[in-house]
């Protein structure tokens, strides 16, 4: 069990750091395709809102892909993520039957996967996540609060960065 929870934890990860990665090398495309969604949906009034959207949802992705991969803060990881994939597998469902938005655009331009392909990718990191969740702080490394600390030494200075 420790082995597949592992292999969640760092599948999704993963996942969430190439896919914010490769929408963040382009956040006006992923403006534009969230713009596609607030007009498909009809909240035009959102609009201007999409860029600030795109940079935040890129961001998010690439940070709380990076703490699942590097075990930090794995129960509040997981739990913020959760409801996100939740968010996104019933967005591609919605897609899958009445196609308001031709592609999500879930990896920027790099991949575009059909709707079919996307539904089970989301599904299946759901049931990864789900597991993490599930795991909770029993992850080695997370003992206590979940505390990790990053070090890292640039030329006289010390660097110490705290994650809780």
């Amino acid at each position: 069990m420790k082995l597949i929870r592992n292999i969640s934890r760092l599948l999704v990860g993963l996942v969430f750091i190439f896919s914010g990665t490769v929408k963040g090398v382009d956040p006006l495309g992923t403006a534009y395709r969230i713009e596609d969604y607030f007009i498909a949906y009809g909240t035009d009034w959102a609009m201007p809102l999409a860029l600030f959207i795109s940079v935040f949802l890129c961001t998010l992705e690439f940070i709380l892909g990076i703490s699942l991969l590097f075990n930090a803060s794995i129960r509040r990881t997981s739990w913020v993520l959760f409801p996100l994939m939740i968010f996104f597998t019933i967005l591609t469902l919605i897609d899958a039957m009445w196609e308001p938005v031709p592609d999500c655009g879930c990896f920027g331009e790099v991949v575009s996967l059909p709707v079919p392909a996307e539904i089970v990718l989301d599904v299946a990191l759901l049931a990864m996540l789900f597991i993490v969740v599930r795991a909770g702080s029993d992850f080695p490394g997370t003992s206590g609060r979940g505390r990790w600390t990053l070090s890292a030494q640039a030329s006289t200075h010390n660097l110490l960065v705290t994650v809780a």
